[in-house]
């Protein structure tokens, strides 16, 4: 079975005192120009509404500690929806095997002192190859897989030296595996991915936004059952580009048919001020200010590993500085991912 996955993901953003000035490859900062931000320029207070994003309040629910990313989700029934109802839960079986054709876009949108950077949109094609390993007694399964195919559509990109980047970075994608639990009612625990040595940062980012997809299109369900125009929430701890995040996902059953399941979704996201390391650089930051909302669509079969049908979009915006011995020396960024995941049956 093969599906087609369409996920906008983003760069991840680590600058030093240097990169700030004017890049040499226009084709990684395709809009650079000046804004009228000079007084975050060199310090911490450039704020990611300078980069005019507007996102609602946040929900009462997320002013709380942030949740250890391995805790258990906490999931609340909100409306249990028409009769009939019914307990909702994966049924795997074991070795069932499926494959993902992904096309995978990276974008991201930042103000670095006194410098707008921007990102083109770079389509990736993605196929990966995943199984179930092992099924066990209280439904839980270990899924496996492995990133068999990747290329991307060149014609998008005009310069050499980016071509040449990506090309480093598509042939170490090639060699990407991972693995990771999940249980009977939707939770993914134990996601492990290996890169290979010769991974790029690039490499890092596409890796990094991959686990985003799958955290976000594998819906958790509550223990109680539920029928049609049930509602309820997931809030959890989620590592994201390095940072742990405070995350409320609401979802909403539209429609069932036997085992296959119409879902909506809305998420709110915000997180701590902490100290964090963004995947694929050693460069020591740290975020201040997020905030992040997404909406879609997902259709499960309940016996697969990937979705039928799906539609998420996401916008991420946040405030992060990377510190110097020297203040002088210290850059702050604000920061905008979009991030869009489109999945449909061939």
């Amino acid at each position: 079975m093969r599906f087609s996955i369409l996920l906008l993901l983003s760069l991840s953003l680590a600058c030093s005192k240097k990169d700030a000035a004017p890049p040499a490859d226009p084709e990684q900062a395709a809009n650079t120009e000046s804004t009228p931000t000079a007084e975050g320029a060199g310090g911490t207070d450039l704020d990611p509404g300078d980069l005019g994003a507007e996102m609602p309040p946040l929900p009462e629910d997320l002013e709380g500690d942030t949740p250890a990313a391995n805790a258990p989700p906490v999931v609340k029934m909100l409306e249990a929806g028409e009769a009939p109802r019914k307990s909702l839960r994966w049924q795997i079986k074991p070795g069932f095997k499926q494959k993902v054709t992904a096309d995978i876009g990276f974008a991201v949108d930042a103000i670095v002192s006194l410098l707008r950077l921007g990102s083109p949109n770079i389509v990736v094609s993605v196929e990966l190859a995943m199984r179930a390993t092992e099924v066990k007694g209280d439904g839980s399964a270990r899924v496996g897989f492995e990133v068999a195919k990747a290329d991307i559509n060149w014609r998008q990109i005009s310069k050499q030296k980016r071509i040449e980047r990506l090309k480093a970075a598509l042939v170490a994608l090639r060699k990407v595996t991972g693995s990771y639990t999940l249980g009977s009612r939707g939770q993914v625990t134990d996601l492990e991915v290996s890169l290979p040595a010769d991974a790029t940062r690039d490499t890092h980012d596409m890796v990094d936004n991959l686990r985003w997809a799958l955290a976000q299109m594998i819906p958790v369900f509550p223990e109680e059952p539920v029928g049609p125009g049930a509602k309820w929430t997931v809030q959890q701890g989620v590592m994201q580009t390095g940072a742990l995040v405070h995350q409320l996902k609401t979802l909403e059953l539209v429609k069932t048919q036997s085992d296959r399941l119409e879902l909506t979704m809305t998420v709110r996201q915000t997180a701590a001020t902490q100290a964090f390391q963004n995947p694929g650089t050693a460069l020591p930051l740290k975020l201040t200010k997020l905030n992040g909302k997404a909406n879609g669509s997902l259709t499960w079969d309940l016996a697969e590993l990937a979705p039928r049908a799906a539609r998420i979009e996401s916008v991420v915006v946040k405030a992060v500085v990377q510190e110097a011995t020297d203040p002088r020396e210290t850059v702050a960024s604000a920061v905008k991912l979009d991030r869009t995941l489109a999945i449909k049956q061939n």
